[in-house]
């Protein structure tokens, strides 16, 4: 008998090994790749810093930083991620699970802004997030910005939902639809407002260079040339001329 038993906790371990290890292996990493770059763009992993090339791969654990003038576009699956000037993006997690067919895509902005176009119909078990200091933004398939200083961050949803959650507070979370946003100011309530006529043209201008199915060099360019006509930096507001209307006009933001 007591060799029946020590053989049968053998079997045991065997299988309960095999089945982790199986386990283990039904995780995959979600492909993402560089799209579109525009500017200075540097990456890092491991404290060492990568050349950047449009085809090259993004994988968990780098941060992207741009600079002045500048823009990096993500492709991840069907989906699309871009940076703009002076942000610092580490990439925290990029996972498939191919047994159970979800995805979690974890960001953490440390500073500047983010667009995130998320078009595959979100799964329950799917996740896509973004942290900044005070902030936490989750989504269940929608097109929505994030943008962080060290002291203040804000949602934009342009379409679908976003779920806030203040990190300071964790009972404090909101939800905000199309044209809302929100502001997380440290020690402070989330604040929920419609997102002005300005800001939302703006954004719906960059979506929809972003919907194409490759990098648009030449809006993007046009876009980052935007940028670039605004007020002195210590002003909190910036520029954008739009296209659409008569030369020499802005909008500001």
């Amino acid at each position: 008998m007591k060799k029946s038993i020590t053989f049968l906790t053998i079997l045991l371990s065997i299988l309960l090994t095999f089945g982790c290890t199986k386990k283990r292996a039904e995780i995959a990493v979600r492909e993402a790749v560089i799209s579109g770059i525009i500017g200075d763009v540097v990456i890092k992993k491991d404290n060492e810093e990568y050349p950047v090339k449009v085809g090259d791969p993004i994988l968990a654990g780098m941060t992207i930083e741009t600079g002045h003038r500048s823009l990096i576009e993500i492709r991840i699956g069907d989906d699309t991620v871009r940076l703009f000037e002076n942000t610092v993006l580490f990439i925290s997690k990029l996972d498939k699970n191919i047994t159970a067919n979800t995805e979690q895509t974890e960001f953490n902005l440390r500073r500047g802004e983010v667009f995130s176009r998320i078009i595959k119909q979100m799964l329950s078990g799917d996740i896509y997030q973004i942290r900044t200091l005070t902030t936490l933004a989750a989504v269940r398939g929608t097109e929505f910005t994030v943008s962080a200083t060290d002291e203040r961050s804000k949602v934009s949803c342009v379409s679908g939902k976003v779920y806030v959650i203040n990190l300071i507070d964790d009972s404090s979370l909101v939800e905000i639809s199309a044209n809302e946003e929100a502001i997380d100011v440290k020690e402070q309530p989330i604040e929920v407002t419609t997102i002005s006529e300005e800001d939302l043209r703006r954004m719906r201008i960059i979506f929809d260079n972003m919907s194409q199915p490759n990098f648009v060099v030449k809006d993007a360019v046009e876009y980052v040339e935007q940028e670039a006509v605004r007020k002195p930096k210590q002003e909190v507001k910036r520029q954008v001329v739009d296209p659409s209307r008569p030369s020499g006009e802005k909008d500001e933001f």
